[in-house]
Protein backbone atom coordinates (compact mmCIF):
# COMPACT_ATOMS: atom_id res chain seq x y z
CA UNK A 1 0.00 0.00 0.00
CA UNK A 2 1.61 3.78 -1.05
CA UNK A 3 1.93 5.83 1.96
CA UNK A 4 1.65 8.80 -0.54
CA UNK A 5 -2.22 7.85 -1.58
CA UNK A 6 -4.89 8.33 0.41
CA UNK A 7 -7.63 5.35 1.29
CA UNK A 8 -10.74 4.25 0.32
CA UNK A 9 -12.32 1.70 3.11
CA UNK A 10 -15.09 -0.74 1.89
CA UNK A 11 -17.19 -3.00 4.53
CA UNK A 12 -18.67 -6.10 3.09
CA UNK A 13 -19.44 -9.17 4.80
CA UNK A 14 -20.05 -10.63 1.28
CA UNK A 15 -16.34 -11.38 -0.62
CA UNK A 16 -18.19 -10.94 -4.11
CA UNK A 17 -19.08 -7.43 -3.62
CA UNK A 18 -16.48 -6.19 -1.92
CA UNK A 19 -14.41 -7.57 -5.04
CA UNK A 20 -16.84 -6.10 -7.27
CA UNK A 21 -16.73 -2.77 -5.22
CA UNK A 22 -13.01 -2.32 -5.37
CA UNK A 23 -12.91 -3.73 -9.20
CA UNK A 24 -15.45 -0.86 -10.07
CA UNK A 25 -13.61 2.01 -7.51
CA UNK A 26 -9.87 0.69 -9.04
CA UNK A 27 -11.16 0.94 -12.74
CA UNK A 28 -12.09 4.64 -12.00
CA UNK A 29 -10.08 6.15 -8.92
CA UNK A 30 -7.29 3.97 -8.45
CA UNK A 31 -4.59 6.17 -10.21
CA UNK A 32 -5.23 8.89 -6.95
CA UNK A 33 -6.75 6.15 -4.39
CA UNK A 34 -5.74 3.20 -2.49
CA UNK A 35 -8.67 0.67 -1.49
CA UNK A 36 -8.71 -1.48 1.85
CA UNK A 37 -11.11 -3.97 2.43
CA UNK A 38 -13.01 -5.29 5.66
CA UNK A 39 -15.71 -8.35 5.99
CA UNK A 40 -17.12 -6.60 9.10
CA UNK A 41 -17.35 -3.91 11.04
CA UNK A 42 -14.89 -4.99 13.61
CA UNK A 43 -12.37 -5.50 11.45
CA UNK A 44 -12.78 -2.08 9.65
CA UNK A 45 -12.47 -0.38 12.97
CA UNK A 46 -9.26 -2.43 13.21
CA UNK A 47 -8.12 -1.30 10.20
CA UNK A 48 -9.13 2.37 10.35
CA UNK A 49 -7.22 2.19 13.58
CA UNK A 50 -3.82 1.28 11.89
CA UNK A 51 -4.19 3.50 9.02
CA UNK A 52 -5.10 6.51 11.41
CA UNK A 53 -1.83 5.64 13.46
CA UNK A 54 0.34 5.94 10.82
CA UNK A 55 -0.78 8.79 9.76
CA UNK A 56 -3.02 8.14 6.41
CA UNK A 57 -5.37 9.61 4.77
CA UNK A 58 -9.21 8.31 4.90
CA UNK A 59 -11.44 10.61 2.75
CA UNK A 60 -14.11 8.08 2.31
CA UNK A 61 -15.79 4.96 3.99
CA UNK A 62 -18.26 3.02 2.57
CA UNK A 63 -20.30 0.34 4.24
CA UNK A 64 -23.37 -2.02 4.02
CA UNK A 65 -26.08 -2.27 6.28
CA UNK A 66 -26.56 -6.07 7.19
CA UNK A 67 -23.69 -7.15 8.35
CA UNK A 68 -23.09 -9.97 11.31
CA UNK A 69 -22.67 -8.39 14.77
CA UNK A 70 -22.33 -4.62 13.98
CA UNK A 71 -24.69 -3.34 11.42
CA UNK A 72 -23.78 -0.71 9.00
CA UNK A 73 -25.51 2.52 10.49
CA UNK A 74 -24.03 1.66 13.97
CA UNK A 75 -20.32 1.21 12.12
CA UNK A 76 -20.66 4.28 10.27
CA UNK A 77 -21.70 6.30 13.81
CA UNK A 78 -18.49 4.86 15.43
CA UNK A 79 -16.53 5.85 12.23
CA UNK A 80 -17.77 10.17 13.10
CA UNK A 81 -16.66 9.60 16.23
CA UNK A 82 -13.13 8.14 14.91
CA UNK A 83 -12.63 11.25 12.91
CA UNK A 84 -15.77 13.70 12.10
CA UNK A 85 -13.93 14.61 8.64
CA UNK A 86 -14.21 11.00 7.13
CA UNK A 87 -17.57 11.29 4.45
CA UNK A 88 -19.60 8.20 5.13
CA UNK A 89 -21.66 6.54 2.63
CA UNK A 90 -24.24 3.49 3.13
CA UNK A 91 -24.11 1.06 0.17
CA UNK A 92 -26.51 -1.75 0.50
CA UNK A 93 -30.36 -3.26 -1.09
CA UNK A 94 -31.82 -4.16 2.53
CA UNK A 95 -31.80 -0.66 4.77
CA UNK A 96 -34.41 0.37 6.33
CA UNK A 97 -35.41 4.02 6.71
CA UNK A 98 -34.82 4.14 10.60
CA UNK A 99 -31.31 2.77 10.09
CA UNK A 100 -30.71 5.40 6.96
CA UNK A 101 -31.66 7.73 9.59
CA UNK A 102 -29.45 6.86 12.43
CA UNK A 103 -26.61 7.17 9.96
CA UNK A 104 -27.84 10.61 8.73
CA UNK A 105 -28.16 11.66 12.33
CA UNK A 106 -25.32 9.93 14.04
CA UNK A 107 -22.69 9.31 11.07
CA UNK A 108 -22.79 12.56 9.21
CA UNK A 109 -23.91 10.31 6.30
CA UNK A 110 -22.93 11.84 2.93
CA UNK A 111 -24.47 9.36 0.22
CA UNK A 112 -27.38 6.49 0.61
CA UNK A 113 -26.57 4.73 -2.34
CA UNK A 114 -28.96 1.18 -3.50
CA UNK A 115 -27.65 -2.16 -4.22
CA UNK A 116 -27.67 -2.92 -7.00
CA UNK A 117 -25.49 0.37 -7.75
CA UNK A 118 -25.29 2.47 -10.85
CA UNK A 119 -21.69 2.50 -11.57
CA UNK A 120 -21.70 6.30 -12.45
CA UNK A 121 -23.57 7.26 -9.36
CA UNK A 122 -21.33 5.66 -7.74
CA UNK A 123 -17.84 6.87 -8.93
CA UNK A 124 -18.99 10.46 -8.79
CA UNK A 125 -20.46 10.07 -5.45
CA UNK A 126 -17.21 8.86 -3.97
CA UNK A 127 -15.58 11.12 -5.93
CA UNK A 128 -17.28 14.03 -4.58
CA UNK A 129 -17.09 12.83 -1.16
CA UNK A 130 -13.43 13.01 -1.61
CA UNK A 131 -12.89 16.20 -2.78
CA UNK A 132 -15.24 17.56 -0.14
CA UNK A 133 -13.30 15.92 2.68
CA UNK A 134 -9.84 17.25 0.99
CA UNK A 135 -11.69 20.68 0.07
CA UNK A 136 -12.64 20.93 4.10
CA UNK A 137 -9.31 19.96 5.43
CA UNK A 138 -7.30 22.38 3.33
CA UNK A 139 -9.48 25.13 3.93
CA UNK A 140 -9.99 24.73 7.70
CA UNK A 141 -6.40 24.67 7.37
CA UNK A 142 -5.84 27.88 5.77
CA UNK A 143 -8.37 29.94 8.32
CA UNK A 144 -6.24 28.25 11.47
CA UNK A 145 -3.18 29.50 9.88
CA UNK A 146 -4.54 32.92 9.71
CA UNK A 147 -6.37 33.36 12.90
CA UNK A 148 -2.93 32.17 14.19
CA UNK A 149 -1.03 34.65 12.65
CA UNK A 150 -3.51 37.63 12.98
CA UNK A 151 -3.09 36.98 16.59
CA UNK A 152 0.81 36.13 16.84
CA UNK A 153 1.54 39.38 14.83
CA UNK A 154 -0.34 41.45 16.92
CA UNK A 155 1.27 39.94 20.20
CA UNK A 156 4.86 40.39 18.44
CA UNK A 157 3.93 43.67 17.37
CA UNK A 158 3.62 44.66 21.23
CA UNK A 159 7.47 44.14 21.89
CA UNK A 160 10.11 46.44 21.75
CA UNK A 161 12.58 44.72 23.49
CA UNK A 162 14.70 42.56 21.81
CA UNK A 163 15.48 39.66 24.20
CA UNK A 164 11.67 39.20 25.45
CA UNK A 165 10.99 39.95 21.85
CA UNK A 166 12.94 36.72 20.90
CA UNK A 167 11.65 34.63 23.72
CA UNK A 168 7.64 35.31 22.45
CA UNK A 169 8.31 34.37 19.47
CA UNK A 170 10.08 31.63 20.16
CA UNK A 171 6.68 30.52 22.57
CA UNK A 172 4.25 31.25 19.80
CA UNK A 173 6.55 29.27 17.31
CA UNK A 174 6.80 26.21 19.53
CA UNK A 175 3.14 26.55 20.37
CA UNK A 176 1.28 27.55 17.50
CA UNK A 177 2.62 24.67 15.60
CA UNK A 178 2.14 22.31 18.30
CA UNK A 179 6.23 21.37 17.98
CA UNK A 180 8.09 19.81 21.05
CA UNK A 181 10.39 22.18 21.31
CA UNK A 182 12.81 25.05 19.59
CA UNK A 183 15.31 27.42 19.72
CA UNK A 184 16.06 30.76 18.44
CA UNK A 185 19.20 31.92 17.57
CA UNK A 186 20.41 35.90 17.41
CA UNK A 187 23.08 37.51 15.80
CA UNK A 188 24.17 40.81 17.61
CA UNK A 189 27.36 42.73 18.30
CA UNK A 190 28.08 40.80 20.89
CA UNK A 191 27.89 37.40 19.49
CA UNK A 192 25.03 34.64 19.52
CA UNK A 193 22.21 35.43 21.59
CA UNK A 194 20.23 32.03 22.53
CA UNK A 195 17.04 31.05 23.83
CA UNK A 196 15.30 27.33 23.43
CA UNK A 197 12.19 26.37 24.64
CA UNK A 198 10.65 22.62 24.79
CA UNK A 199 7.00 21.49 25.64
CA UNK A 200 6.82 19.51 28.87
CA UNK A 201 4.36 16.37 29.43
CA UNK A 202 1.74 18.20 30.58
CA UNK A 203 1.85 20.80 27.73
CA UNK A 204 3.32 23.32 29.76
CA UNK A 205 6.03 25.47 28.51
CA UNK A 206 9.83 25.58 30.09
CA UNK A 207 12.58 27.87 28.38
CA UNK A 208 15.73 28.88 28.96
CA UNK A 209 18.46 30.86 28.08
CA UNK A 210 21.67 28.85 26.69
CA UNK A 211 25.27 30.63 27.79
CA UNK A 212 27.73 28.11 25.87
CA UNK A 213 28.18 26.33 23.03
CA UNK A 214 29.48 23.15 24.81
CA UNK A 215 26.23 23.21 27.08
CA UNK A 216 24.23 23.93 23.96
CA UNK A 217 25.63 20.57 22.03
CA UNK A 218 24.40 18.41 25.18
CA UNK A 219 20.92 18.62 24.12
CA UNK A 220 20.54 19.96 20.25
CA UNK A 221 22.32 18.80 17.56
CA UNK A 222 24.75 21.60 16.43
CA UNK A 223 25.56 20.50 13.06
CA UNK A 224 22.12 20.84 11.96
CA UNK A 225 21.33 24.17 14.10
CA UNK A 226 24.54 25.20 12.36
CA UNK A 227 23.73 24.77 8.84
CA UNK A 228 20.43 26.15 9.99
CA UNK A 229 22.18 29.45 10.65
CA UNK A 230 24.06 29.91 7.43
CA UNK A 231 21.81 27.82 5.42
CA UNK A 232 20.51 30.07 2.02
CA UNK A 233 16.99 29.42 2.76
CA UNK A 234 14.70 27.47 4.93
CA UNK A 235 15.12 24.06 5.68
CA UNK A 236 12.62 20.96 6.52
CA UNK A 237 13.57 17.57 7.00
CA UNK A 238 10.90 14.52 7.71
CA UNK A 239 13.38 12.11 9.29
CA UNK A 240 16.75 13.84 9.80
CA UNK A 241 18.88 10.27 11.48
CA UNK A 242 17.50 7.96 9.10
CA UNK A 243 17.33 9.80 5.96
CA UNK A 244 19.24 12.57 4.41
CA UNK A 245 22.33 14.21 4.34
CA UNK A 246 22.95 14.60 7.92
CA UNK A 247 21.75 10.76 8.70
CA UNK A 248 25.56 10.20 9.61
CA UNK A 249 25.75 12.94 11.87
CA UNK A 250 27.27 11.84 15.28
CA UNK A 251 24.94 14.26 17.08
CA UNK A 252 21.80 13.94 14.79
CA UNK A 253 21.94 9.99 15.53
CA UNK A 254 22.61 10.46 19.09
CA UNK A 255 19.93 12.82 19.77
CA UNK A 256 17.50 10.83 17.28
CA UNK A 257 16.63 13.73 15.45
CA UNK A 258 13.15 13.43 13.86
CA UNK A 259 11.32 16.38 12.17
CA UNK A 260 13.45 19.59 11.62
CA UNK A 261 12.05 22.80 10.40
CA UNK A 262 14.13 26.07 10.91
CA UNK A 263 13.23 29.19 8.82
CA UNK A 264 15.59 32.27 8.40
CA UNK A 265 14.61 35.79 10.49
CA UNK A 266 15.09 38.61 7.85
CA UNK A 267 15.73 42.16 8.51
CA UNK A 268 16.34 45.18 6.58
CA UNK A 269 19.98 44.22 6.00
CA UNK A 270 19.65 40.65 5.83
CA UNK A 271 19.60 37.49 8.45
CA UNK A 272 19.17 38.13 11.64
CA UNK A 273 19.12 34.89 13.31
CA UNK A 274 17.20 31.84 12.67
CA UNK A 275 14.54 29.36 14.60
CA UNK A 276 14.53 26.21 14.95
CA UNK A 277 11.99 23.86 15.41
CA UNK A 278 11.79 20.11 16.13
CA UNK A 279 9.28 17.32 16.46
CA UNK A 280 9.74 13.48 17.64
CA UNK A 281 7.31 12.51 14.97
CA UNK A 282 8.03 11.79 11.44
CA UNK A 283 7.07 13.83 8.58
CA UNK A 284 5.30 16.04 11.42
CA UNK A 285 5.84 20.11 9.45
CA UNK A 286 2.96 20.27 7.55
CA UNK A 287 3.08 22.96 3.86
CA UNK A 288 0.45 24.81 6.81
CA UNK A 289 2.96 24.77 9.59
CA UNK A 290 5.52 25.68 7.33
CA UNK A 291 3.38 28.14 6.18
CA UNK A 292 2.80 29.86 9.27
CA UNK A 293 6.62 30.09 10.41
CA UNK A 294 7.70 31.60 6.86
CA UNK A 295 4.94 34.43 7.64
CA UNK A 296 5.16 34.56 11.41
CA UNK A 297 9.59 34.84 10.59
CA UNK A 298 9.32 37.87 8.20
CA UNK A 299 6.62 39.62 10.97
CA UNK A 300 9.63 38.80 13.63
CA UNK A 301 12.11 39.59 11.38
CA UNK A 302 10.29 43.55 11.11
CA UNK A 303 9.58 43.66 14.86
CA UNK A 304 13.36 42.57 15.68
CA UNK A 305 14.15 45.72 13.10
CA UNK A 306 11.74 48.27 14.76
CA UNK A 307 12.95 46.55 18.63
CA UNK A 308 16.93 47.24 17.67
CA UNK A 309 15.59 51.08 15.99
CA UNK A 310 13.97 51.73 19.43
CA UNK A 311 17.16 50.68 21.40
CA UNK A 312 19.57 52.22 19.13
CA UNK A 313 18.18 55.25 18.23
CA UNK A 314 18.61 54.26 13.97
CA UNK A 315 15.96 56.02 11.88
CA UNK A 316 15.60 54.18 8.65
CA UNK A 317 11.65 54.86 8.46
CA UNK A 318 11.87 54.68 4.25
CA UNK A 319 13.49 51.22 4.43
CA UNK A 320 11.43 49.84 7.34
CA UNK A 321 8.60 50.88 5.22
CA UNK A 322 9.81 49.15 1.97
CA UNK A 323 10.14 45.92 4.29
CA UNK A 324 6.71 46.22 6.06
CA UNK A 325 4.99 46.49 2.52
CA UNK A 326 6.63 43.56 1.17
CA UNK A 327 5.99 41.77 4.21
CA UNK A 328 2.61 43.14 4.35
CA UNK A 329 2.30 41.61 0.85
CA UNK A 330 2.74 38.10 1.43
CA UNK A 331 0.22 37.73 4.57
CA UNK A 332 -2.02 39.50 1.86
CA UNK A 333 -0.85 36.53 -0.80
CA UNK A 334 -1.92 34.20 1.89
CA UNK A 335 -5.58 36.09 2.60
CA UNK A 336 -5.85 35.65 -1.74
CA UNK A 337 -5.24 32.30 -1.09
CA UNK A 338 -7.90 31.91 1.36
CA UNK A 339 -10.16 33.79 -1.17
CA UNK A 340 -9.47 31.47 -3.77
CA UNK A 341 -10.37 28.59 -1.46
CA UNK A 342 -13.67 30.23 -0.66
CA UNK A 343 -14.02 30.62 -4.07
CA UNK A 344 -13.74 27.09 -4.92
CA UNK A 345 -16.26 26.41 -2.13
CA UNK A 346 -19.02 28.35 -3.76
CA UNK A 347 -21.58 26.09 -6.81
CA UNK A 348 -21.00 26.99 -10.18
CA UNK A 349 -23.66 29.60 -11.37
CA UNK A 350 -23.67 27.72 -14.34
CA UNK A 351 -25.47 25.12 -12.57
CA UNK A 352 -28.28 27.21 -11.36
CA UNK A 353 -28.37 28.32 -14.97
CA UNK A 354 -29.30 24.87 -16.32
CA UNK A 355 -32.78 24.55 -13.88
CA UNK A 356 -34.14 27.64 -14.51
CA UNK A 357 -34.95 29.76 -17.92
CA UNK A 358 -31.61 31.85 -16.54
CA UNK A 359 -30.04 33.21 -13.24
CA UNK A 360 -27.84 35.87 -11.93
CA UNK A 361 -25.44 35.96 -9.22
CA UNK A 362 -23.99 39.50 -9.16
CA UNK A 363 -20.93 39.03 -5.92
CA UNK A 364 -18.98 42.04 -4.74
CA UNK A 365 -16.76 41.30 -1.56
CA UNK A 366 -16.00 44.50 0.40
CA UNK A 367 -12.54 42.92 1.06
CA UNK A 368 -10.65 39.94 -0.18
CA UNK A 369 -12.71 37.49 1.01
CA UNK A 370 -16.46 37.71 1.77
CA UNK A 371 -19.06 37.38 5.03
CA UNK A 372 -21.57 37.03 2.29
CA UNK A 373 -22.35 33.40 0.29
CA UNK A 374 -24.59 31.39 -2.14
CA UNK A 375 -25.17 28.33 -1.65
CA UNK A 376 -27.32 25.30 -3.75
CA UNK A 377 -27.67 22.05 -3.80
CA UNK A 378 -30.29 19.67 -5.75
CA UNK A 379 -31.64 16.90 -2.50
CA UNK A 380 -33.74 14.22 -2.99
CA UNK A 381 -35.15 15.92 -6.53
CA UNK A 382 -35.51 19.32 -4.53
CA UNK A 383 -33.79 22.10 -5.08
CA UNK A 384 -32.56 24.52 -2.22
CA UNK A 385 -30.97 27.98 -2.70
CA UNK A 386 -29.83 30.37 -0.26
CA UNK A 387 -28.57 33.77 -0.10
CA UNK A 388 -26.77 34.35 3.18
CA UNK A 389 -25.65 37.83 4.79
CA UNK A 390 -23.08 36.41 7.44
CA UNK A 391 -22.11 38.85 10.59
CA UNK A 392 -19.13 41.18 9.13
CA UNK A 393 -16.70 41.31 6.28
CA UNK A 394 -13.35 40.70 5.36
CA UNK A 395 -11.49 37.86 7.40
CA UNK A 396 -13.92 37.89 10.53
CA UNK A 397 -17.15 37.56 8.21
CA UNK A 398 -15.39 34.89 5.77
CA UNK A 399 -15.23 32.54 8.73
CA UNK A 400 -18.48 33.00 9.47
CA UNK A 401 -19.06 31.93 5.68
CA UNK A 402 -17.35 29.18 6.00
CA UNK A 403 -19.03 28.04 9.09
CA UNK A 404 -21.89 28.56 7.94
CA UNK A 405 -21.65 27.27 4.19
CA UNK A 406 -19.96 23.66 5.97
CA UNK A 407 -23.26 23.96 8.03
CA UNK A 408 -26.08 24.41 5.59
CA UNK A 409 -24.48 20.93 4.00
CA UNK A 410 -25.05 19.35 6.76
CA UNK A 411 -28.60 20.20 7.40
CA UNK A 412 -29.71 19.96 3.61
CA UNK A 413 -27.57 17.55 1.75
CA UNK A 414 -26.45 15.39 4.88
CA UNK A 415 -29.46 16.27 7.15
CA UNK A 416 -32.03 15.61 3.95
CA UNK A 417 -34.03 18.52 5.38
CA UNK A 418 -35.06 21.16 2.21
CA UNK A 419 -38.07 22.88 3.87
CA UNK A 420 -36.93 25.89 3.92
CA UNK A 421 -38.74 26.97 7.63
CA UNK A 422 -36.60 23.51 9.27
CA UNK A 423 -33.65 24.22 7.30
CA UNK A 424 -32.95 28.16 8.77
CA UNK A 425 -34.50 26.48 12.72
CA UNK A 426 -31.92 23.37 12.21
CA UNK A 427 -29.32 26.10 11.06
CA UNK A 428 -30.05 28.42 13.86
CA UNK A 429 -29.24 26.12 15.73
CA UNK A 430 -26.74 24.39 14.91
CA UNK A 431 -24.67 28.08 14.40
CA UNK A 432 -25.89 28.56 18.13
CA UNK A 433 -23.94 24.86 19.04
CA UNK A 434 -21.09 25.55 17.34
CA UNK A 435 -20.19 28.91 18.77
CA UNK A 436 -21.40 27.98 21.80
CA UNK A 437 -23.94 30.91 22.49
CA UNK A 438 -26.10 28.37 24.71
CA UNK A 439 -23.53 28.97 27.22
CA UNK A 440 -24.32 32.14 29.74
CA UNK A 441 -20.87 33.27 29.90
CA UNK A 442 -20.35 33.42 25.59
CA UNK A 443 -19.43 36.49 24.01
CA UNK A 444 -20.09 35.59 20.43
CA UNK A 445 -23.41 36.58 19.60
CA UNK A 446 -23.03 36.40 15.21
CA UNK A 447 -25.07 34.99 13.61
CA UNK A 448 -26.52 35.51 9.66
CA UNK A 449 -29.30 37.02 7.87
CA UNK A 450 -30.44 34.53 4.63
CA UNK A 451 -33.51 33.72 2.51
CA UNK A 452 -34.03 30.02 1.26
CA UNK A 453 -36.13 28.86 -1.35
CA UNK A 454 -37.17 24.90 -2.07
CA UNK A 455 -38.57 24.11 -6.06
CA UNK A 456 -40.14 20.70 -5.46
CA UNK A 457 -38.81 18.43 -8.55
CA UNK A 458 -39.04 19.77 -11.50
CA UNK A 459 -42.24 21.73 -11.07
CA UNK A 460 -41.85 25.70 -11.52
CA UNK A 461 -45.39 26.60 -11.27
CA UNK A 462 -44.36 27.35 -7.36
CA UNK A 463 -42.19 28.01 -4.87
CA UNK A 464 -41.17 27.82 -1.15
CA UNK A 465 -39.70 30.72 0.76
CA UNK A 466 -38.66 31.26 4.41
CA UNK A 467 -36.58 34.15 5.30
CA UNK A 468 -34.22 34.98 8.40
CA UNK A 469 -34.78 39.19 7.86
CA UNK A 470 -33.88 39.00 4.15
CA UNK A 471 -37.15 38.68 2.13
CA UNK A 472 -38.14 37.39 -1.37
CA UNK A 473 -38.99 39.78 -4.24
CA UNK A 474 -40.84 39.11 -7.25
CA UNK A 475 -41.37 40.93 -10.05
CA UNK A 476 -44.17 40.31 -12.51
CA UNK A 477 -45.34 42.69 -15.70
CA UNK A 478 -43.79 45.75 -14.09
CA UNK A 479 -44.85 45.51 -10.94
CA UNK A 480 -42.59 44.08 -7.81
CA UNK A 481 -44.03 42.14 -4.54
CA UNK A 482 -42.37 41.78 -1.53
CA UNK A 483 -42.37 38.46 0.29
CA UNK A 484 -41.40 39.57 4.00
CA UNK A 485 -39.15 37.79 6.00
CA UNK A 486 -39.22 36.23 9.47
CA UNK A 487 -37.76 38.99 11.98
CA UNK A 488 -35.46 36.53 13.46
CA UNK A 489 -31.83 36.02 12.61
CA UNK A 490 -29.91 32.52 12.22
CA UNK A 491 -28.03 31.98 15.12
CA UNK A 492 -26.84 34.81 17.60
CA UNK A 493 -29.82 35.81 20.80
CA UNK A 494 -32.68 37.41 20.34
CA UNK A 495 -33.43 37.64 24.12
CA UNK A 496 -29.91 38.78 25.26
CA UNK A 497 -26.42 36.63 25.84
CA UNK A 498 -27.04 33.02 26.51
CA UNK A 499 -30.37 33.32 26.09
CA UNK A 500 -31.91 29.57 25.39
CA UNK A 501 -34.98 30.77 22.95
CA UNK A 502 -36.02 29.45 19.58
CA UNK A 503 -36.27 30.82 16.57
CA UNK A 504 -39.54 30.85 14.51
CA UNK A 505 -38.87 31.38 10.98
CA UNK A 506 -42.54 31.47 8.54
CA UNK A 507 -43.42 29.69 5.66
CA UNK A 508 -44.80 30.74 2.09
CA UNK A 509 -45.74 29.29 -0.71
CA UNK A 510 -45.72 31.36 -3.94
CA UNK A 511 -47.13 30.86 -7.70
CA UNK A 512 -45.47 31.60 -10.34
CA UNK A 513 -45.92 32.20 -13.86
CA UNK A 514 -43.59 31.43 -16.66
CA UNK A 515 -41.07 35.02 -17.09
CA UNK A 516 -41.17 35.58 -13.75
CA UNK A 517 -38.35 36.93 -11.44
CA UNK A 518 -37.20 36.21 -8.63
CA UNK A 519 -34.69 38.23 -6.68
CA UNK A 520 -32.75 36.88 -3.06
CA UNK A 521 -30.34 39.62 -2.36
CA UNK A 522 -28.22 40.91 1.20
CA UNK A 523 -28.33 44.76 2.65
CA UNK A 524 -24.93 44.96 0.89
CA UNK A 525 -26.52 46.96 -2.27
CA UNK A 526 -29.25 48.67 -0.35
CA UNK A 527 -27.11 50.24 2.55
CA UNK A 528 -24.25 51.56 -0.12
CA UNK A 529 -23.40 54.98 0.49
CA UNK A 530 -23.33 57.55 -2.24
CA UNK A 531 -25.05 59.94 -4.00
CA UNK A 532 -25.21 63.57 -4.05
CA UNK A 533 -25.75 63.43 -0.04
CA UNK A 534 -23.99 60.46 0.63
CA UNK A 535 -26.66 58.57 1.57
CA UNK A 536 -28.05 54.83 1.71
CA UNK A 537 -28.94 53.76 -1.52
CA UNK A 538 -32.03 52.14 0.03
CA UNK A 539 -33.85 48.93 -0.74
CA UNK A 540 -37.26 50.91 -2.44
CA UNK A 541 -34.82 52.44 -4.81
CA UNK A 542 -32.85 48.81 -5.54
CA UNK A 543 -36.74 47.53 -5.99
CA UNK A 544 -37.20 50.25 -8.41
CA UNK A 545 -34.04 49.59 -10.50
CA UNK A 546 -34.83 45.62 -10.50
CA UNK A 547 -38.50 46.91 -11.97
CA UNK A 548 -36.59 48.40 -14.75
CA UNK A 549 -34.05 45.61 -15.00
CA UNK A 550 -36.29 42.67 -14.68
CA UNK A 551 -37.47 41.86 -18.60
CA UNK A 552 -33.75 42.28 -19.52
CA UNK A 553 -31.38 39.42 -19.87
CA UNK A 554 -29.40 38.40 -17.72
CA UNK A 555 -26.05 39.42 -18.46
CA UNK A 556 -27.22 42.04 -19.14
CA UNK A 557 -28.54 43.12 -15.95
CA UNK A 558 -25.82 42.51 -14.29
CA UNK A 559 -23.79 44.97 -16.23
CA UNK A 560 -26.63 47.52 -15.66
CA UNK A 561 -26.20 46.61 -11.68
CA UNK A 562 -22.48 47.66 -12.02
CA UNK A 563 -23.55 50.98 -13.92
CA UNK A 564 -25.82 51.98 -10.77
CA UNK A 565 -23.68 50.86 -8.53
CA UNK A 566 -20.58 52.50 -9.52
CA UNK A 567 -22.89 55.95 -10.48
CA UNK A 568 -24.12 56.00 -6.77
CA UNK A 569 -21.22 55.23 -5.19
CA UNK A 570 -18.49 57.41 -6.80
CA UNK A 571 -15.07 57.67 -4.93
CA UNK A 572 -16.96 56.34 -1.42
CA UNK A 573 -15.41 52.92 -0.71
CA UNK A 574 -17.85 50.17 -0.67
CA UNK A 575 -19.70 49.89 2.45
CA UNK A 576 -20.36 46.35 2.70
CA UNK A 577 -20.42 42.94 0.93
CA UNK A 578 -22.63 42.70 -1.76
CA UNK A 579 -24.66 39.54 -3.00
CA UNK A 580 -28.05 39.61 -5.34
CA UNK A 581 -29.46 36.69 -6.81
CA UNK A 582 -31.96 36.30 -9.77
CA UNK A 583 -33.84 33.59 -11.50
CA UNK A 584 -36.03 33.96 -14.23
CA UNK A 585 -39.11 31.21 -14.68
Amino acid sequence: MSAAKPVILCVDDEKTVLNSLRQELEYSLGTHYVFELAESAEEGIEILNDLFLQGHDVPVVISDQLMPGMKGDEFLAHVHKMSPEVRTILLTGQASAQSVGNAVNQAGLFRYIAKPWDDKDLRLSVEEAAKSYFLNRQLSAQVKVLSDLNLATKLLSEEVNPEQLARKFLRLAVSDTEADRGIIVLDTAAGPLMFSGSVLANRSYLDNQWLGRDELAQVWPLKLLDHARVGSGPLCLANASEVGDFAREADVRRLQTRSVLAHPIEGSEGNVGVIYLESARIKFFSRERIEFISLLSAHAGICLDNALLYQNLEAKVQERTRVITEKTEQITDSIEYARRIQQAILPNVSVLGQAFADALVFYLPKDIVSGDFYWFSEVGGDLVIAAVDCTGHGVPGAFMAVLGNNLLTQVVKEGRTTQPDRVLERLHHAVREALKQYDPSAQIQDGMDMAVLRFRGKDRTQVEFAGARRPLWLVRAGTLAEVKASRSPVGGSQHGVGATDTAHYSLETISLSQGDMLYLTTDGLADQFGGPDGRKFSPRRLQEVLIALAPLPISEQAQRLRQHLDLWRGTRPQTDDILLMGIRI
